[in-house]
Parts: structure tokens; C-alpha cells; sequence
């Protein structure tokens, strides 16, 4: 299986999450279908 690639526009809505929502990094990471590891870079 190879790597997952994500659009631009999840990337930037994901990131809009993590910076403005009150909800922890793992909560939002299993919302978004993406690693923890992944949002903490």
C-alpha cells in the first residue's frame, strides 16, 4: 500500500482545525481519517 496524498484543501481545512478548535490533535486526526503522528508535523 502506498502513501496517501491529500488535497490541498483538506490540508489547509485540517490545519485550520487543529490552530482554531478546542478539540484535541487526536479527536480531529481520527475526524479527518489522518494519523495523530501525521497533524503533530
Amino acid at each position: 500500500m502506498g502513501r496517501k496524498h491529500y488535497t490541498e484543501d483538506f490540508k489547509r481545512e485540517t490545519v485550520r482545525l487543529v490552530k482554531v478548535s478546542d478539540r484535541p490533535i487526536p479527536e480531529i486526526a481520527a475526524g479527518r481519517g489522518v494519523g495523530q503522528a501525521t497533524l503533530n508535523r
